[in-house]
């Protein structure tokens, strides 16, 4: 018989019977066993006290009692760092508050108006004129440079809304592009009432303004297209400086894209009366009309329209550059400090 060391484990197969039997300390001899033996190792180093022990009040058997008190500390600002940030606050605060102001629609269409009609009297100018008011400045323009789209108003809606549904009378680089176009094909293109995309032929009686050849059609689609938008950008000559004017490069590209079809039936948030909603085109021709963001009396009646074209995008940037004024201003106080 064999002794067997027992703080050891045994993992027996028997091999050549189908029965075995393994005593707790004495294995039989004579049956042949195959056996492996894994041997179990002990700690040398002595292990942590247990919580409550003797032994247990050092710094790592606190931390692994969960014990350890942490104590942050927190830097302190500097006083005069504190003091150059308040004073900045307060001083653009006041400037804000007694030079700037809130945001205004109705200041912004004022100084727009304004910087227009100046604009206006100084190409008319560059063409000849020789007044200083604008009403002349205004005729002076219609008279030498005509423009063939005028005779598509209809096809667009009228005097009033072929400003803003003829492409070719968008002061922008669509326009420009448009111009050019109906100088090549003889063709204008818009919007009609529904919004829908349609591209139309210059009637006859204003075909005598597209040009004979590569260099005139280029003269007329882009010079004679820059002093005729500027006769209208400020108004008509019966109504200078108040009439309608036309859409702004913003309004040019909402207005433009608002002839894709994924805009064609998008609706708005805003309503049109009871329980229907504004589709896009709606809502950017109100806001081109000035019926958005007019004024309105206690039972919604429009007193005074705030019209959204060139003017008025004039002015808002000029308006934003108003409200940027106190952040520059603590920018540059705050910066002059940590730099000196």
């Amino acid at each position: 018989m064999a002794i067997v060391d027992m703080p050891q484990f045994y993992n027996c197969r028997k091999a050549d019977s189908d029965r075995y039997e393994m005593d707790k300390e004495i294995v039989r001899a004579g049956e042949e066993l195959e056996c492996t033996v894994v041997g179990l190792e002990f700690p040398k180093t002595r292990l942590l006290p247990a919580p409550g022990s003797e032994g247990s009040s050092g710094p790592r058997e606190r931390f692994l009692e969960g014990e350890t008190r942490w104590e942050p500390r927190l830097s302190k600002a500097d006083k005069l760092d504190c003091e150059i940030a308040v004073a900045s606050g307060v001083i653009t605060g006041l400037v804000d508050s007694f030079f700037v102001g809130k945001f205004s629609f109705e200041r912004a269409s004022e100084w727009g108006s304004k910087k227009t009609n100046e604009f206006v009297i100084a190409m008319a100018r560059l063409s000849g004129y020789e007044g200083d008011d604008l009403e002349g400045a205004i005729k002076h323009l219609e008279k030498n440079f005509k423009f063939a789209a005028d005779g598509n108003k209809n096809d667009f809606g009228g005097g009033r809304q072929h400003h803003f549904r003829d492409f070719s009378h968008h002061f922008s680089l669509g326009g420009l592009v448009c111009s050019i176009f109906t100088q090549f094909t003889g063709k204008a293109i818009g919007t009609d009432t529904a919004g829908r995309l349609i591209i139309v032929d210059i009637p006859e009686s204003h075909a005598e303004h597209l040009g004979d050849t590569v260099q005139e059609k280029i003269m007329k689609g882009t010079v004679d297209w820059l002093f005729h938008i500027a006769s209208d950008i400020a108004g008509s000559s019966s109504n200078p400086g108040k009439g309608t004017g036309i859409p702004g490069p913003i309004l040019s590209l909402i207005k433009q894209l608002s002839t894709l079809p994924i805009f064609q039936n998008a609706r708005t948030v805003m309503e049109r009366g009871e329980d229907e909603e504004l589709n896009f085109r709606e809502l950017i021709a109100k806001l081109f009309n000035g019926t958005l963001l007019g004024k309105r009396d206690e039972n919604g009646k429009i007193i005074k329209p705030v019209r959204f074209d060139f003017r008025m995008e004039l002015g808002i940037v000029h308006e934003v550059g108003r409200q940027a004024v106190p952040v520059l201003l603590n920018q540059c106080f705050i910066r002059s400090f940590y730099f000196v």
